[in-house]
């Protein structure tokens, strides 16, 4: 069972600066959004999901899924490590332990309201300013809200064609209303 929670093309998505000057936001608005990603050497695979700091400098949020590979094989923890635009530069911040999650094992959580995870960073994002989650605006977002979406999509406009092959930089934020 599909449910769909939001759609936004190709036109409604901006890079940070562009979504700034269309939307009035502050600059730091979105700065803790990164990108988590896990090797697993026991497979030689890879998995990339968006994640973020949320609440405090040194948890990030992500999909619980990114723990696994696409042949259902768990990747440690401390086989990740956040990427986040921080201090001018991408930085690489490892991971210290899992905290919680929404449900253990299995490429594909049986509801997509499961497929959450929070995890420990080995050192604190200082210069990011953490998401924060308040209950009471997650309460009113129903079916037909706007919402704003954050994250790193391999479709996105900004990859680039590298021998007729579609390319995505390895550091490459979009921002869009979806709704």
């Amino acid at each position: 069972l599909i449910h769909k929670v939001g759609d936004f093309g190709e036109r409604e998505r901006r890079n940070e600066d562009e979504y700034a000057a269309i939307n009035g936001t502050e600059e730091k608005r979105f700065s803790g959004t990164g990108r988590i990603v896990c090797y697993n050497p026991r497979t030689g695979m890879e998995t990339k999901a968006t994640a973020q700091v949320t609440i405090k400098h040194n948890l990030i949020t992500t999909a619980a899924h990114v723990l696994q590979d696409e042949n259902c094989v768990d990747t440690k923890p401390s086989e990740c490590v956040f990427k986040i635009f921080s201090g001018g530069r991408v930085r690489d911040v490892r991971i210290e332990k899992k905290m919680a999650n929404g449900y253990e094992g299995g490429f594909c959580p049986q509801r997509i309201t499961d497929d959450w995870l929070v995890l420990k960073l080995a050192e604190r994002v200082e210069d990011v300013e953490p998401y924060q989650v308040d209950p009471a605006e997650v309460r009113k977002v129903t079916p037909g809200s706007r919402v704003v979406s954050v994250g790193y999509s391999t479709d996105w406009r900004e990859a680039k064609m590298v021998g007729g092959k579609k390319v995505l930089g390895e550091f490459v934020k979009h921002v869009g209303n979806c709704g």
